[in-house]
């Protein structure tokens, strides 16, 4: 696996791009943020030619298989192309998700002293397809990190170009990580009819309010792991390509996960990381979990 550098400080350009006590507030009730333009374009073009190295079959670095076993691949007939942990295998994909704006904004949000690193995906929905192909289903993250114990974890989501609705940007019901009951289906690669939120996520005599987030290349649309989101389909013809780096808080650690059948289910993560003495998987391993931003 790759090593992140140390934790450093922001330039005073940087400093300024951070939210401020309204926006954090805002996210606070709201459960999403939008960044200004803070990412380099050399950043982003170093990633988008580590992901085509990446397709190519090549590796700076190699992670244990079984973690990645789920993972698309040419063989694997999923349309939605999803791949988990280059930031442990490709240097620009670490580059950029190490990039401290980023973790930074994070910590303000959530609000925290530490953000580590929980896990990173590539999500690629082609281009040139009819939009029932790209649909993604209403979800919470938090569905699916049942072994994580925080409630303030957070996903801060890059598209590597612009994007609005046609492209497949993200959509949220607003202040749904706040409701009495945070929904635990996974329904990720369930689509929804036009979008619709089903009856079934939404507590009795709530009106689900949605908001379409179009982002400019640069921008990074950060969101609560307990909101209710979905991205829009890919209507353009050309591949809509984002990371979602996923960030855990200071105080998170594993739990056992078990589910309603009684059955322990387990995260990914837990095997690529160290055990802690107690025998159980350690979400604070620096190898898997890099520190990204103190307070």
């Amino acid at each position: 696996m790759l090593t992140f550098p140390p934790v450093s400080g922001l330039t005073p350009m940087q400093a300024a791009c951070l939210p401020s006590p309204a926006d954090c507030e805002a996210y606070a009730q709201r459960g999403w943020h939008v960044s200004g333009t803070i990412l380099p374009a050399a950043l982003l073009d170093a990633a988008a030619e580590d992901i085509a190295r990446y397709r190519r079959g090549e590796r700076d670095a190699r992670i244990p298989t079984p973690a990645t076993a789920h993972d698309w691949t040419e063989s694997s007939g999923q349309v939605i192309r999803i791949n988990g942990y280059l930031s442990l295998q490709m240097r620009a994909i670490r580059d950029l998700v190490a990039y401290p704006p980023i973790a930074a904004i994070a910590g303000l949000l959530a609000p925290t002293t530490e953000i580590r690193l929980f896990h990173d995906r590539l999500i690629v929905k082609p281009g040139g397809l009819t939009p029932d192909a790209t649909e993604t289903g209403w979800h919470t993250d938090t569905a699916y990190w049942g072994s994580a114990s925080s409630a303030k974890l957070l996903t801060a989501w890059i598209p590597l170009a612009d994007c609005g609705a046609a492209q497949g940007t993200l959509a949220v019901v607003e202040g749904s990580h706040r409701w009495p009951s945070i929904s635990m289906e996974r329904r990720f690669l369930t689509p929804d009819a036009h979008g619709r939120v089903p009856d079934a996520l939404v507590p009795s005599g709530v009106e689900p309010a949605v908001r379409v987030l179009p982002v400019a290349r640069g921008q990074i649309v950060f969101h609560h792991s307990r909101v209710l989101h979905r991205s829009e389909p890919n209507r353009s013809p050309a591949a809509r390509v984002a990371l979602a780096v996923h960030l855990q808080d200071a105080g998170n650690r594993y739990r056992p996960w078990i589910q309603e059948n009684g059955r322990r289910a387990m995260h990914s993560n837990e095997l690529l990381c160290r055990q802690n003495p107690d025998g159980l998987p350690d979400f604070g391993d620096p190898a898997v979990f890099p520190v990204l931003w103190r307070a």
